[in-house]
């Protein structure tokens, strides 16, 4: 998603591009070019950046995709 952003000259955050992607997403999905468990973590990838561009919480970023989360404590939190 970032890269999206800078592709099209971007450097601050764009709901326009996020749900365009979310659109491409849906798209790919509904046509069949998908699966459902690749669509929902696809998803939740997008919601998770959204909230962390949003709020500004790493714990926002966190991802099962990416591997483990760290503690909490790591961050001092």
């Amino acid at each position: 998603m970032i890269r999206r952003h800078l592709n099209v000259g971007l450097a601050y955050f764009d709901q326009t591009i996020i749900n365009r992607y979310m659109g491409e997403v849906d798209d790919k999905y509904f046509k069949g070019n998908m699966q459902k468990k690749h669509y929902e973590r696809t998803k939740l990838e997008i919601d998770r950046f959204v909230s962390y561009v949003c709020t500004g919480r790493i714990d926002s970023l966190s991802s099962t995709l990416r591997g483990a989360r760290l503690p909490s404590a790591t961050f001092g939190g």
